[in-house]
């Protein structure tokens, strides 16, 4: 059995063997040399936040969980037994008010914020010689001067880039192109890493959660774009809805202990232009899935209105409106009607869209990831039983690092400043390095 691996601050991943990424591991289009175009390559990516506590996650781009690992490194450094040395003013930094899934780009490239000083650094010594000409000749002269050196922002983000970078990089050589390796595998395991060991700098090893049958839906997705996972407890909510006329009291926050997976639209397109197509009326936001709407992407919910007849109407199926949005796969088109989310474009840069089990479908997702789907809703879920894990690196907050989600006009917040901190999951096992590409 291999050992658990481990990630540090360069190149070099440790395991059972040492392997370090080579050039043939790095895609020849993509440069990495130089802080911009490391954001604009990290921009590109997907991470899945997991709140294991609420089970539920939020999709976001690689530059917002990038500035949230910054962010929660810094409410740390404040309180460690470093603090002393600890030089971060928080008050000094630019924030931007806008909160938009690009929001964290813009901060993390503001020349400003790139030099605010976090740690002192080494001093280096050096001597001036000086020669000064008078009417006897020449004098010379000696002087030494000490010029300090600071460990910056950018170097903090340059170090928590590096190590995602990293993440990344192993995660597409264990999944495979387009996550072909891990299709395979059983969808109630969500491999992924600890977000409170990234963030307070201890070396993170590979972990698991097991999902119940209500979030298999959204597995196939996340791994069809090599999106990686970092769990953690307390997350909060990173988007928040705008209120409007009709909205569901149900969906003024994501649901929790639903299994449902939040995203934004900016970023669902993004994902859609990369890996997807529209065809014959039919949306495939990724190879081999079709994106199905059972209900109204945006409506008001006639049950909070009091409207009687809808109001006995959505009774017998047990829910007020219903946002969330399913995934199916492709061949299912001959077996129903798949309907396309046509008020998609309504939603704009400031919607958000939420994936898992919607109960007017029909149809739930098998556990076996070589098969698909099953009629009737998913099975009760059980309770987990295996002998868990406990990281290093858990910290005493108990909240999250974002404000909040999504269903109509929404607000997103994936560059929050909230100061609270995600707890470490102390629930989600450690996994040796086969099991993230073999099947249990």
């Amino acid at each position: 059995m291999l050992e658990n691996i481990s990630l540090s601050g360069g190149k070099i991943i440790t395991g059972g063997v040492t392997i370090a990424i080579g050039v043939k591991d790095v895609p020849i289009h993509l440069t990495r040399n130089g802080y911009i175009p490391k954001l604009k390559w990290i921009a590109t990516k997907y991470v899945v936040l997991w709140d294991e506590s609420d089970k539920r996650g939020w999709l976001v781009n690689g530059t917002s969980a990038l500035l949230h690992l910054v962010r929660a490194s810094l409410r740390h450094y404040g309180t460690d037994d470093f603090a002393s040395s600890f030089l971060f003013e928080q008050k000094k930094m630019i924030d931007h008010l806008e909160r938009k899934p690009n929001s964290a780009s813009k901060i993390l490239s503001d020349p400003k914020n790139m030099e605010l000083k976090i740690y002192p650094g080494g001093n280096e010594i050096f001597e001036e010689e000086e020669t000064k000409e008078s009417g006897g000749g020449t004098e010379q002269s000696k002087s030494k001067k000490n010029k300090r050196r600071y460990y910056l922002f950018q170097d903090l983000v340059e170090q928590h880039y590096s190590i995602l970078e990293q993440i990344m990089d192993h995660h597409i050589h264990l999944a495979g192109q387009k996550g072909v390796k891990l299709k395979a595998r059983m969808r109630n395991y969500l491999e992924g890493w600890d977000f409170v060991e990234l963030a307070t700098d201890h070396d993170p090893y590979p972990r698991v959660a097991t999902l119940q049958a209500l979030g298999y839906g959204w597995v196939d997705f996340i791994r069809s774009i090599d999106a990686i996972t970092l769990f953690g407890r307390g997350f909060g909510d990173i988007i928040q809805p705008l209120n409007f006329d009709g909205m569901c009291s149900n969906w003024r926050s994501l649901p929790t202990q639903k299994y449902y997976l939040g995203a934004s639209v900016v970023d669902l397109k993004k994902i859609m232009g990369k890996f997807g197509n529209m065809e014959a009326g039919y949306l495939s936001p990724v190879e081999g899935l079709l994106w199905h709407c059972p209900g109204d992407l945006i409506a008001p919910c006639s049950r909070c209105q009091g409207h009687r007849v809808r109001h006995l109407i959505q009774r017998v199926f047990r829910e007020h409106y219903n946002p969330v949005q399913v995934f199916v796969p492709r061949w299912t088109r001959q077996l129903f009607a798949i309907k396309a989310p046509s008020q998609l474009e309504e939603l704009r840069d400031n919607g958000a869209v939420v994936f898992g089990h919607n109960f007017l479908w029909g149809y739930h997702w098998t556990k076996d990831g070589r098969r698909g789907l099953d009629k009737g809703d998913p099975p009760p879920s059980v309770p987990e039983s295996r002998t868990t894990a406990t990281p290093t690196g858990s910290s005493n907050s108990s909240r999250g690092v974002g404000e909040s989600l999504a269903s109509r006009s929404s607000q997103n917040r994936e560059a929050s400043t909230d100061s609270r901190t995600p707890t470490s999951t102390s629930s989600i096992r450690s996994t040796p390095v086969e099991s993230m590409i073999n099947p249990a």
